[in-house]
């Protein structure tokens, strides 16, 4: 996050600035066909145009505003978007120049209060805000359940409540801090595996929260133990002491995944206590997630985690990276501010 208007970038959206989602020629749609394609076999879509379709789809002239994926800086003014040049002096961009930029690199098309993202000239992803929502008919929260029926997941993000239907694609986002429906979303979800987010320590919380791996530290679980075999006491010791230090180190909640134990078999009896094996490699991982658990107000939730694996990371064990991912966030998580 930056000061002023010019805005960095965060994975492959884009974060905007509100002047974008202002138009002088509102684009009115009527999302009432969209909530009949909920209850049938349909894909959602508004206006035919949905998630896989070509960005041509949606005429040029009715893009009020567009965002590409560039990493060039940017400065937003009165619905206009300038390139910093070195000398810290402006270029405004066109309309036609950023449609283009979009083409190439993939960004925001943006008309009224809806907003398409696209990727290699494909929409991945929609968002619509405003009166549009008016069509959904949903004056308080309870009733999206009591409509749409209990959700695949529910979760705290920045914009409030999110409500996920992972059979539609559908995300319905209630404010709880306005008392209003925020936005509905499509398509901007899934369970990804992609073997470079091994690499880099991304993972996905219930298939749909998106938390990095902000640091780690490693070390070997027998280190210097020069003599005897490792024992359940010695490991229970080893495992304590981790979440101790692991708490003392870290503002964010430290939570372990139970590490598996090797008995290991004996001609003879052990004197020293019973004979239990750790995974060689103790990992102590920060995670950080760009959504809160509690408070809308709140810049993000990290959690800290302490595991065991055979081997250095990266990558992160798939047995650990499993267990990770199936925590309950909300729960364990603690809200970060900036």
């Amino acid at each position: 996050r930056t000061s002023g208007s010019v805005w960095g970038r965060l994975g492959n959206g884009a974060l905007y600035h509100d002047a974008l989602r202002r138009s002088t020629n509102q684009m009115q749609i009527d999302l009432r066909g969209f909530i009949d394609q909920f209850y049938s076999d349909q894909e959602l879509s508004i206006d035919g145009v949905g998630i896989g379709i070509s960005m041509g789809s949606i005429s040029e002239d009715k893009i009020d505003s567009s965002d590409p994926d560039v990493k060039y800086p940017r400065a937003y003014r009165d619905n206009k978007m300038f390139r910093i040049l070195e000398d810290d002096s402006e270029e405004e961009l066109t309309p036609a120049q950023r449609y283009q930029e979009v083409e190439q690199y993939g960004g925001w098309l943006r008309t009224g209060d809806i907003s398409w993202y696209v990727k290699d000239q494909i929409i991945q992803r929609y968002t619509t805000r405003g009166d549009q929502l008016l069509n959904f008919e949903l004056a308080s929260e309870n009733k999206i359940q009591n409509v749409y029926g209990k959700p695949d997941c529910k979760l705290m993000s920045r914009f409030g409540i999110e409500y996920y239907y992972l059979h539609k694609q559908l995300a319905i986002v209630w404010s709880r801090k306005k008392g209003t429906l925020d936005s509905i979303r499509v398509g901007d979800f899934k369970l990804r595996t992609e073997e470079d987010d091994l690499i880099k320590g991304v993972l996905y919380i219930s298939g749909i929260r998106e938390v990095g791996l902000s640091k780690i530290e490693q070390r070997h679980t027998y280190e210097g133990l020069l003599e005897g075999r490792p024992t359940k006491r010695m490991n229970d010791g080893i495992i304590e002491r981790a979440l101790v230090s692991a708490r003392e180190a870290s503002y964010s909640s430290v939570h372990l995944i139970d590490p598996p134990r090797a008995k290991p078999e004996l001609k003879r009896p052990y004197p020293f206590g019973e004979p239990e094996n750790l995974p060689s490699i103790m990992c102590v991982g920060e995670f950080k997630s760009i959504n809160p658990t509690m408070d809308e107000d709140a810049d993000g939730s990290s959690l800290t985690v302490v595991w065991f694996q055979d081997n250095f990371a990266m990558p992160i064990d798939q047995n650990v990276r499993r267990s990770i991912e199936s925590l309950k966030w909300d729960e364990l998580a603690k809200d970060t501010y900036y």
